[in-house]
C-alpha cells in the first residue's frame, strides 16, 4: 500500500520524506475519499493475498424471508416523504432556471464564459447533493419502518429461549452522527434542546443546507 513501487512510496532521506510520512499520507488520503476508498484498499489487499477475512460457516443455516407490511401510519409518512422531495426537486429546478438566466444575461463574452462555468459546476453539485440524501433518505426510512416487525420476531423468538442477533446495515447513522455532533455544538451556545438523532431528518437538514 505504501513504499517503494506504490501508489504512496517513501521518498530519499534528502527529500525530507520518511516511511512514516508516506504512510500520513496513504492514511490522509483514504479518509478524505470515504468509505468507498476503504473498501477498495480491502478489495485490493484482498486481491493480494495479502488480507482475509474469515465469516463463520453458514453449515446447517436456514434462511427466511419476512414481508414487513407498512401500516397506514408509515404508508402515510412515506408518502408525505414523497412529496416533499419532489417539492425540493422542483424548487432546485427552478433555482437552476433562474441561474440559466442570469447566464445569459452576461454582456461581456469572457463574462459568461465565466458564468457558464459557475453554473455549470453549480448544477452538478446541486443535482449530486439532491439525489445522493433523496437515496440516503429513503433507504434509512425504510430500514426504521421494518424495526416494528423486527422487534416482533425478535420477541418471539426469545419466547422460545432463542437467541437473537441482529445486524444493520445502511442506516445513515454514522452520516446523521457527524452533522449532529456539528449542530449540537453550535446550539450548546444558544442552549437549544435537540430532539432525538434521525438519520432520515438529518440527511434532509444537510441537503437543504447544501443546496439552498
Amino acid at each position: 500500500l505504501w513504499g517503494p513501487a506504490s501508489p504512496f512510496p517513501s521518498a530519499d532521506a534528502e527529500e525530507g520524506e520518511s516511511n512514516k510520512m508516506a504512510i500520513q499520507n496513504f492514511i490522509k488520503t483514504c479518509e478524505s475519499r470515504g468509505v468507498g476508498a476503504m473498501e477498495l484498499c480491502a478489495l485490493h489487499l484482498k486481491r493480494e493475498g495479502a488480507l482475509l477475512c474469515r465469516t463463520l460457516s453458514y453449515a446447517g443455516a436456514e434462511f427466511s424471508v419476512v414481508e414487513a407490511s407498512l401500516t397506514p401510519e408509515q404508508i402515510e409518512t412515506y408518502d408525505a416523504s414523497a412529496q416533499l422531495w419532489q417539492m425540493l426537486y422542483t424548487r432546485m429546478e427552478r433555482k437552476l432556471a433562474k441561474m440559466e438566466l442570469w447566464v445569459n444575461e452576461a454582456l461581456d463574452p469572457r463574462d459568461m464564459e465565466n458564468r457558464k462555468e459557475e453554473f455549470k459546476d453549480a448544477r452538478q453539485n446541486y443535482r449530486s447533493q439532491l439525489w445522493s440524501g433523496h437515496l440516503r433518505f429513503f433507504r434509512s426510512l425504510i430500514t426504521a419502518m421494518k424495526v416494528p416487525k423486527l422487534v416482533e420476531l425478535a420477541k418471539t423468538a426469545l419466547a422460545e429461549d432463542k437467541c437473537v442477533v441482529i445486524g444493520l446495515q445502511s442506516t445513515g447513522e454514522a452520516h446523521a452522527k457527524r452533522i449532529r455532533e456539528k449542530l449540537e455544538a453550535a446550539a450548546a451556545a444558544e442552549d437549544i434542546q435537540e430532539d432525538m438523532l434521525s438519520a432520515p431528518q438529518e440527511t434532509l437538514r444537510y441537503v437543504v443546507r447544501k443546496v439552498w
